[in-house]
């Protein structure tokens, strides 16, 4: 079962539940694989005009790596449209990288800062 507080979201296919879980390292080879950093990732996802079926299937199987390595990239893409289609596919990795990399809340007080450390042993004089 995934657990969204680990940024796991469940997509299931085929009557088989996948796990997708966007890492940094989920990221890097996703930046990678398409030749773009995540900020133009992001925008063409948000984009439907941009987006193409090679991306998708790239965005998947990325996703898939951390809990599923022993997929191909071929094998993802035959997920696809076991698992619903493109549309449904990308709401479950868009879904997923949100909840890999929430936004803090805007009320939220960090944590306890300390202050800068000095050499030495003992009480400052």
């Amino acid at each position: 079962m995934a657990n969204p507080h680990k940024g796991e979201v469940e997509i299931v296919a085929d009557d088989r539940t996948y796990t997708l879980q966007y890492s940094i390292d989920a990221l890097c080879s996703m930046e990678a694989a398409l030749g773009k950093n995540f900020t133009a990732i992001a925008a063409e996802m948000s984009s439907p005009s941009r987006i193409s079926v090679s991306m998708v299937r790239q965005l998947l199987y990325s996703g898939l790596q951390e809990r599923h390595p022993e997929l191909t990239l071929k094998e993802a893409g035959e997920l696809i449209p076991a698992a619903g289609g493109m549309l449904k596919v990308m709401t479950k990795v868009t879904e997923a990288i949100s909840v890999a990399f929430p936004e803090a809340k805007k009320d939220s007080k960090p944590g306890p800062q300390q202050g800068p450390r000095r050499a030495g042993t003992g009480r400052p004089s």
